[in-house]
This record gives structure tokens, C-alpha cells and sequence, in this order.
């Protein structure tokens, strides 16, 4: 029983901790002001502040000319940017870049870097990860070690196994049940590692940027040449049993089955992406890529139809989708966007529903680093707090 309690106690406090957190990495706080801010007391944040300034988890903020207030509530705290550094690696292909950011959320550092379209060994990955770390290396961040590493990728993993389920780019780990590509990124960077689908950290970001904080449940859709979903509960990633709830890309959503009369071999929702339209455009196309599909549409009716009308069917998937789990809004991002203002209303006019019409959301920006840099900030600092309590 007094074991339980103690568990609960802690509990209480890291939740609170981390709350806390989430402000002082936007600006800095007294701890009256985080008081109001959170709804506990004053002497509770005191406590927890003084806590966090023993780990060197907050440092107090230096301001002039500022008036001396009974109680110290003229002292604000921040996000030490001294503590250490995050490292954020994308492999989104074509858009592979990796990141360093201070603790407090400052960029010090970012660079492009190659990838092939598959890893075919070990050492080719090591070789990269080296290069990555030579060049981190190269621009002086002082003392300051790496706190957590956070990799985005194409495919799917689950975090509680540190299984590698589909990855076409890191494919030598399908199924691998050791958990070997999280142990080669801790080894290169001596820090825990967080591997999730890029398009989950994307939907992480655009929740953090724009604040859709009134939504309860969401469905973030990217459609570019691939088309990938995630979903969110309050702000936070639902994960399911295997780690990769929301992934629609796979679906089989309009083959021959006995809910359905047309055939296809990969499905209606695949046929929507990119690569899908360019497929179903194909005797209209010469070159057989984007730019020429978005040249056609924009110039060639029967090209136009073609992709309004998968346009509306793919709005009809998507709202039997959100409707089936929930959601009141869905957030539409991707290169898909590019077709413009007609398009996306064709594909609102698929998702209404006169039972069940969630919001259809047009989200233009790529908000994949706050994502990650997100996760990083949760992630260090449940670290810590695990290693203080242990």
C-alpha cells in the first residue's frame, strides 16, 4: 500500500513537471505566474522549480532593469540550453536532414545529407551515422552532450518492441526482433533513440504549430507519392497493439471483395497518391512524372476529371474512415495540395456526410521538426525524472 502511494505521488509530480516544462520551453515563468498557469500552488511549483534547478533542468533568467517583487516573483525560470543538445535525423526521401537543437529549443546546427534508396548492411548505415557524427563534431557545441536522438522515417516500428515491421530504406531489419537499428543510432550517439513514421512527427507538429487543441480525435493524412495517416487523441499519437495505428496506405479499400464491386490491385486508397495518379493518367502522360501530371491537369479536361473524380472517392475513404474512429477532424497535408483549391473541395464533398461530417483541415506547412523536437523534450525529460526516481 505505502509502495502504491509513493508510485502515485511521483506520478502526480512528474505529470506536473512536465507541464511545467511545456511552458518554460516557450518563454520564461515565474513560478507565480506557472502557478495560474497550471492550477496548483505556488508553493508546489516552488518546490518542483527548485528540484528542476538542482538537475540543471531550468536556470533562472537574467533580465534588466527588472523591479525587485515580494516573494522573488520578479525571478522567471527557462529551459537551461546548457543541459545538453537533441539530434533530429529525417530520412523522408529527397528530404533527408538532420538537425541539432539546444535544450531550450534553439537550432544550432542543421545540414542535408545522402541516402541511398536501401541499405544493403550494417556498415553502410555505420558509415553514415559516422559521417553525421563528424560533422556534429566539427561545429564546436562546447561540453554539451546529446540528451536524445530522434529519427523519422518511411515505414512502420513499434517503440515497445523496437521492431522494424516495414521500412523499404532500413528493409535488412524487417521483422528484426533485437532491436538492432535503435542499437546502432544509441551506440554512434551514446543517447537513447526515438524511430517513429514521419508522418506521425509531422502530425505532431502540426498539432504543437497551430494548436488544434479543441480537436478530441483527429486523422492527419499525408498524400504525396505515397500516402500515410496518423492518428491523434488529444494532442497525443494513438499507437494501437503493433505501434502503427492509422497507417491507411496499406489498406484494401476498394479491391474485389464482397463489400466491393470494383477491382484493384492496390486499393482506392493508394490509387490517390501521386504515384496512383500518375498510373491512372498513363496514356495521357509522355515523361510519366509530377510536374507533367500537374501541367496536364491544369491544361487537359479528360487528365482533370480523372483526378477531381479520384479526388471525391478518396474523400468518401477518408470520411468513412474518421467516421469509424471518431474523429471530428481531418487534416489534410502533402504534395497533393499543389492541385489546388477545386481539388481539395472535391475531396471535402467526399468526406460530407449527413450523419457524420467531420472538419476537413488544409494543413500546407511541413511542421516535422516541431514534431520531433517535441518527442525529444518529452523523452529527455521522462529520462531524467526515471533516473532520479530509481
Amino acid at each position: 500500500m505505502v509502495a502504491q502511494k509513493a508510485m502515485k505521488v511521483n506520478n502526480v509530480r512528474d505529470h506536473n513537471i512536465k507541464l511545467i516544462m511545456s511552458y518554460l520551453y516557450k518563454k520564461p515563468y515565474s513560478c507565480l505566474e506557472l502557478s495560474k498557469k497550471i492550477g496548483i500552488s505556488d508553493v508546489g511549483v516552488r518546490k518542483i522549480i527548485k528540484e528542476l534547478e538542482e538537475l540543471d533542468i531550468v536556470c533562472r533568467k537574467q533580465e534588466k532593469n527588472v523591479v525587485k517583487t515580494r516573494g522573488n516573483q520578479h525571478i522567471r525560470y527557462v529551459a537551461n540550453k546548457n543541459l545538453g543538445v537533441f539530434l533530429l535525423i529525417d530520412f523522408t526521401q529527397r528530404k533527408e536532414r538532420f538537425w541539432v537543437y539546444d535544450f531550450s529549443g534553439k537550432e544550432l546546427y542543421s545540414e542535408r545529407f545522402e541516402a541511398p534508396e536501401i541499405y544493403n548492411d550494417e556498415a553502410e548505415i555505420i558509415e553514415m551515422l559516422m559521417k553525421i557524427k563528424t560533422r556534429i563534431q566539427e561545429n564546436d557545441l562546447g561540453d554539451r552532450r546529446i540528451l536524445h536522438t530522434t529519427v523519422a522515417l518511411t515505414g512502420q516500428s513499434d517503440e515497445t518492441t523496437r521492431t522494424l515491421v516495414f521500412s523499404k530504406l532500413f528493409g535488412i531489419f524487417k521483422e528484426d526482433k533485437t532491436g538492432r537499428l535503435y542499437s546502432l543510432f544509441e551506440e554512434a550517439f551514446s543517447a537513447p533513440v526515438t524511430i517513429r513514421n514521419n508522418v506521425t512527427f509531422m502530425a505532431l507538429g502540426d498539432s504543437e504549430i497551430n494548436g488544434r487543441k479543441d480537436s478530441v480525435m483527429s486523422l492527419f493524412v499525408y498524400v504525396g507519392f505515397g500516402i500515410a495517416a496518423s492518428i491523434l487523441y488529444q494532442g497525443q499519437p494513438l499507437f494501437g497493439a503493433r505501434g502503427y495505428a492509422g497507417e491507411i496506405g496499406s489498406g484494401r479499400l476498394g479491391m474485389k471483395t464482397t463489400l466491393s464491386s470494383e477491382f484493384s490491385l492496390k486499393g482506392l486508397i493508394r490509387q490517390c497518391s501521386i504515384r496512383g495518379l500518375i498510373t491512372k493518367c498513363d496514356e495521357y502522360l509522355e515523361k510519366k512524372n509530377y510536374e507533367e501530371l500537374l501541367t496536364l491537369y491544369r491544361n487537359n479536361k479528360e487528365v482533370k476529371n480523372i483526378i477531381l473524380e479520384n479526388a471525391q472517392s478518396f474523400g468518401i475513404a477518408i470520411g468513412d474512415i474518421a467516421a469509424s474512429i471518431g474523429a471530428d477532424r481531418v487534416i489534410l497535408n502533402g504534395e497533393i495540395l499543389e492541385f489546388g483549391d477545386e481539388y481539395t473541395r472535391y475531396i471535402e464533398d467526399g468526406i460530407d456526410n449527413e450523419v457524420y461530417y467531420p472538419t476537413l483541415v488544409i494543413s500546407k506547412s511541413n511542421n516535422i521538426v516541431a514534431g520531433m523536437l517535441k518527442i525529444s523534450r518529452e523523452e529527455t525529460i521522462t529520462e531524467l525524472l526515471a533516473q532520479v526516481n530509481r
